[in-house]
């Protein structure tokens, strides 16, 4: 297939994670199989892949704006110490979190008892799906 955005001859036919900006976040929408040129990185995708594409376009849009102080919001949360993570796994219930080596689409779950899981989660059900467990090398 040739790319319809930069005229390369070839577009890999490929399942991969979709990078989605919209109101100022960005997601990923995950497993999306389509053609991928390799040259502009545009995305050609089927009728039914384009409807599923859209119907998750649609619920992340629906999430609403960041907040007006973005700024406020990132020196409150580089003044969290931990206190809200450690009550919730002492109460029993597990947290979710990201870290510098997350692979993208993906976020930790952590439970009580220390084990730790990478997790995704389906955009228009909520479905958690486990990827794999966590083991710290």
């Amino acid at each position: 297939m040739i790319c319809p955005s930069c005229g390369a001859p070839e577009m890999e036919h490929d399942t991969r994670d979709v990078a989605y900006t919209c109101k100022g976040g960005t997601t990923a929408f995950v497993g999306i199989e389509g053609f991928y040129c390799s040259k502009c990185g545009e995305s050609v995708h089927g009728a039914k892949i384009g409807e599923k594409l859209s119907h998750m376009a649609v619920a992340f849009n629906k999430r609403g704006p960041l907040p007006d102080d973005f700024n406020a919001l990132t020196r409150l949360i580089s003044q969290d110490d931990g206190r809200a993570a450690r009550a919730h796994l002492a109460a029993g219930s597990p947290i979710y979190y990201r870290e510098a080596r997350t692979p993208p689409g993906v976020c930790v779950k952590e439970f009580p008892d220390g084990h730790r899981e990478l997790v995704r989660f389906d955009m228009e059900s909520g479905k958690e799906t486990v990827v794999s467990t966590v083991t710290d090398t």
